[in-house]
């Protein structure tokens, strides 16, 4: 009888150590790239410290309930794709973000415009992989999931990495580079599931400005009036307190 027991507490304690290295975890595809423009920016995101610190820190930190896929290459996106369980993210994205930073000479804001390209991938990989673990691990969500993922994204920047707070920065600029493509708003524009890039940019940066007002007040202490940048202050630590007991559940 003993060493039945001892057969079936080796037997467990093989499955738990099975288990536990067969987590759910991201994966990485590069598919190849058709032209000049594409082929350097596949180069770039297979050497990429900075995007492979986003596949590591979910690896290391997050438990999935399904394995997820990182998949660049494609033509749409970015987006994810629930039933493919992948992230689909185009070469194409990161050569237009480029040609965008690039035409408001954005290396005259301190950050060149192949940093400032790599920081909205970051973001953006973080907010698609925000609707990847809300549909994955069943968490809830209240309120737009667009807006959820642009503010999980910013917090997880600001919380856990070095220049969080400066990739954040990045993303947001991008959204108001592209808000410029609005001639005129109209009706139909506020029936989509995103908020206006605005919105989004302001929204972002009130999250930087309340995460440290001390360190960022110079920079936008003019965008917020006084009293709607205490709120700022408010709302990132209630987005912060929200997002960290949302995902205390699913850390390792």
């Amino acid at each position: 009888m003993k060493s039945m027991k001892k057969a079936w507490l080796v037997i467990g304690s093989l499955l738990l150590f099975i288990s536990s290295n067969l987590q759910a975890e991201v994966k990485v595809e590069f598919a190849e790239a058709s032209t000049p423009e594409t082929k350097v920016w596949k180069e770039k995101l297979e050497t990429s410290s900075e995007v492979q610190a986003v596949v590591d820190f979910i690896n290391e930190r997050l438990q999935l309930s399904r394995e997820l896929l990182f998949s660049y290459g494609v033509e749409d996106g970015p987006l994810f794709d629930g039933e493919k369980d992948t992230v689909f993210i185009p070469y194409s994205f990161l050569v237009e973000v480029e040609e965008r930073f690039s035409d408001a000479q954005y290396e005259e804001s301190g950050v060149s415009v192949e940093q400032a390209t790599v920081d909205a991938l970051v973001h953006t990989l973080f907010h698609e992989f925000a609707h990847a673990i809300i549909y994955f691990n069943e968490i809830p969500v209240t309120g737009r999931e667009e807006d959820a993922a642009d503010s999980f994204a910013t917090v997880l920047l600001t919380e856990y990495f070095d220049r969080g707070e400066d990739i954040s920065i990045s993303a947001a600029d991008l959204f108001h580079l592209e808000s410029g493509d609005y001639e005129t708003i109209e009706d139909y524009d506020f029936t989509g599931e995103h908020s206006l890039d605005a919105q989004r940019y302001y929204m972002i940066m009130c999250h930087v400005y309340g995460s440290d007002p001390e360190s960022y007040g110079v920079n936008l202490e003019e965008m917020f009036e006084e009293e709607r940048g205490y709120k700022c202050i408010d709302e990132y630590e209630l987005a912060r307190r929200s997002w960290l007991a949302l995902l205390k559940p699913h850390m390792k």
